[in-house]
Order: structure tokens, then sequence, then C-alpha cells
């Protein structure tokens, strides 16, 4: 009987031990960058519309539909947008043209309710102004 139990007990341990390494080599690739992924994740400068609002902070480029939720050193963006740089309340949507310089996360789920699929977290303002008909040309 004790002899049953020990290969009834070494077999389960041993399919166990399958399905974990089973389940590693299949998790292996997920999670990994492409070379999309690499690229975007060097600081580029960029250039386009950032938009405040309730809860949201957001840049779309020049010459592209896709917006990306903005973190980092956005102290001179909001400078230039708030009233002697204190919070309005309600906060009205604003938008100014702006070329910063930061890095492009991965695709994910970032701000709020996880809206964005990227977020561009910036370093450098560069600069900042208001909207013009012209801006992103």
């Amino acid at each position: 009987m004790l002899e049953k139990n020990r290969v009834s007990l070494n077999s389960v341990l041993a399919g166990a031990v399958l399905l974990i390494a089973l389940l590693a080599i299949s998790l292996s690739g997920c999670g990994g960058s492409t070379r999309d992924d690499d690229r975007l994740a060097s600081k580029s400068t960029f250039r386009g519309m950032f938009t405040d609002g309730f809860e949201k902070a957001a840049f779309r480029p020049c010459g592209s539909d896709e917006s990306y939720w903005v973190a980092g050193n956005t102290q001179p963006i909001y400078a230039l947008i708030l009233p002697n740089g204190v919070p309005v309340s309600p906060a009205p949507v604003t938008e100014v043209y702006v070329e910063v310089e930061g890095t492009l996360s991965p695709r994910g789920e970032f701000g709020h309710l996880g809206m964005y699929e990227r977020e561009l977290t910036v370093d450098q303002v560069l600069s900042a102004r208001t909207v013009s008909p012209d801006a992103c040309r």
C-alpha cells in the first residue's frame, strides 16, 4: 500500500512539474516588446496638441488621430494654461500646441479608467503656445 501511494504521489508531482514547465514556456512569449515598442521606448521629440480638462491630460501628435495620456514634467504647460498657475474648478477643457521631449510607452492601459493605449512621459517642454489654425503645420 505504501509503495502504491509513493508511485501515485510521484506521478502527481511529475505531472505538476510538467504542467508548470509548459506554462512557463507558453508565457515566455507574452509581454515581450516588439521592435516598434523598443523604438518607442527611446527618448524622442513630439509635436502636437496637449488637451487638459476634467480627468484628462492628453497629447495628440500632429497628423494623428491617436491620443496619449500625458505624465511627467508638464508644469511648464500648466503654467501657460492655468491662470496664475492655480487650477480652476471645474476645469475647463484647454488645448495648447506643444513640442516636448519624452518617451512613449508600449501599448497598455493608461490614464483615467485606462482609456489611453499609450502614455507619453514628458522629460522637457521645448515650447508651448496657445492654439492657432496653423499650429501643426
